[in-house]
C-alpha cells in the first residue's frame, strides 16, 4: 500500500517523510505517537515507518498512526497511497452511491424491458457496449425538448 517513491505525483512526500515532518512540527517523540495511539502501533514501528523499512503497514497500523500523530485519518491514507496532501479525485470514488444503485434495480426489476435490455447488455463485448453507448447517447434530447 505505501508508495516509497512519489514520482508521479511530485509534490508528495513519502510516508516517512511526512511522519517525520509531522514528529518535529509538533515535537512528538515516536514513543509518544505510542501512548497517543494507545499502544495502536508500536515506537519501534514508527521509527521503521520514519526509515522506510515499514513497507507495508496495515490499515490498523495507519489509522493508529493517525491518531498518534493527531492528524486526519484521510491525511495519513493520502501519504501513504503516495498522494500529495492537496490531491482533490475528479469526479469522485463512487459512480454507484447507494441509494442510487438501489434506485437503478429497482427500475430494473420492476421493467420487463429493462431487464432485457440489462441481460442483452450483459452478453455484449466492450466494443459493442460502446456502439450502444454512442447509440444511446446519440439519441438524448436536449432538455428544454422532452416530447415522447
Amino acid at each position: 500500500m505505501v508508495n516509497d517513491r512519489p514520482d508521479k505525483h511530485p509534490g508528495a512526500e513519502t510516508l516517512g517523510q511526512y511522519v517525520k515532518r509531522i514528529l518535529d512540527e509538533k515535537q512528538l517523540t515516536m514513543t509518544d505517537v505510542e501512548e497517543r495511539s494507545e499502544n495502536g502501533i508500536a515506537d519501534a514501528y514508527v521509527a521503521n515507518i520514519v526509515k522506510g523499512l515499514a513497507r507495508n503497514p496495515s490499515v490498523d497500523k495507519l489509522k493508529a498512526l493517525a491518531v498518534g500523530l493527531g492528524e486526519p485519518e484521510d491525511d495519513v491514507f493520502k501519504v501513504a497511497r503516495g498522494l500529495p496532501l492537496d490531491y482533490v479525485e475528479e469526479g469522485g470514488r463512487d459512480p454507484w452511491p447507494g441509494a442510487i444503485l438501489a434506485k437503478a434495480i429497482e427500475k430494473i426489476v420492476t421493467s420487463p424491458e429493462l431487464t432485457k435490455i440489462l441481460q442483452a447488455l450483459m452478453q455484449m463485448s466492450l466494443k459493442e457496449l460502446k456502439a450502444v453507448l454512442r447509440y444511446v447517447e446519440s439519441r438524448k434530447k436536449p432538455k428544454g425538448n422532452k416530447k415522447d
